[in-house]
């Protein structure tokens, strides 16, 4: 095998033009025979059943498109009741049909068919999402419209919070940390 290979080494020397010109020809060969024979190529952003396809799905539909604003509406039954009990859940579903019927809203997100009802099952989360650019406010009279088409849930018992935790029901204090904690503490 040596010997072979010290054959092969001296004459690749001593012709190195020939051996350049058939290598470049091997290599022209392998990639016309790869274009050929490979079939097309696919330009696809999705692997079905996938982990990461499930999640991009699920980011989907949670999430809206970049340049439209959106808004989240919480609602909260009283204690020992459910959103998915009969009454609040017709509460719920009118409260979200009238939101939908309303000029400016392109979106409205059934909380029982995107998943997003508590595993104790007092609080759903809807989201709104309005045809409204990013950059521009929406409009003062659909923030009222929507407002209202969530009184009827108001009357029937459940707590509707607006744009996510209202921020009044929130009882801050103040926790104080003693100077010895930070020294245990990695940086």
């Amino acid at each position: 095998m040596a010997t072979l290979l010290y054959r092969l080494g001296a004459f690749s020397a001593r012709r190195w033009r020939t051996m350049l010109i058939g290598w470049l020809l091997t290599l022209a060969a392998v990639v016309g025979l790869g274009l050929t024979l490979a079939g097309s190529f696919a330009d696809s952003g999705s692997i079905p059943g996938s982990p990461a396809q499930t999640a991009l799905t699920k980011m989907d539909r949670h999430f809206p498109e970049p340049d439209q604003q959106s808004a989240q509406i919480v609602f909260q039954a009283p204690p020992g009741q459910k959103v998915t009990d009969a009454a609040p859940r017709t509460a719920v579903s009118d409260a979200l049909e009238a939101m939908g019927r309303i000029f400016g809203v392109s979106e409205v997100e059934n909380p029982a068919e995107s998943g997003t009802v508590s595993k104790d099952g007092r609080t759903a989360v809807a989201g709104v999402t309005f045809a409204t650019k990013e950059a521009d406010d929406v409009p003062d009279g659909t923030l009222d419209a929507v407002r209202a088409a969530g009184d009827g849930a108001e009357q029937a018992g459940l707590k509707a919070v607006y744009g996510g935790i209202d921020l009044r029901d929130v009882t801050w204090r103040l926790e104080t940390i003693p100077a010895a904690d930070f020294i245990g503490m990695p940086t």
